[in-house]
C-alpha cells in the first residue's frame, strides 16, 4: 500500500491511494520518485479545474446581472499592448 499527498503550494487538496496485493515491492523509489511528479501535475490540474469552475461561476452572475439591468453594458477591455475592444454584454436594449 501506497498514500502521498497531493499538495498545492503546501495545502492538501487530495490523497493518492495505490496499493497491490499480487507483487511485493512494486513501489521502488524510483516508481515513488514518478508518482511524486504525478502528486504534482494533478494538484496543478486540480487547482486550475476548481479555478476554471470559479471563473465560470462568476461570468454566470456577472451575465445575469447584465441580463436584469435596464439599458446598455458594454465591458472595456485593455490588453498589455494597450489594444482596446468594448465588447457588447448586456442582453437589453
Amino acid at each position: 500500500m501506497l498514500c502521498l499527498p497531493i499538495l498545492n503550494q503546501g495545502r492538501l487538496v487530495g490523497i493518492l491511494y495505490l496499493e497491490n496485493h499480487l507483487t511485493s515491492g512494486v513501489f521502488t523509489s524510483n516508481r515513488i520518485l514518478v508518482l511524486n511528479f504525478l502528486c504534482t501535475q494533478a494538484a496543478i490540474s486540480l487547482e486550475n479545474a476548481r479555478l476554471y469552475a470559479n471563473l465560470q461561476q462568476s461570468e454566470a452572475r456577472f451575465q445575469k446581472v447584465a441580463d436584469n439591468v435596464p439599458g446598455a453594458i458594454y465591458q472595456l477591455h485593455v490588453t498589455a499592448d494597450n489594444l482596446t475592444s468594448i465588447p457588447y454584454i448586456s442582453s437589453s436594449s
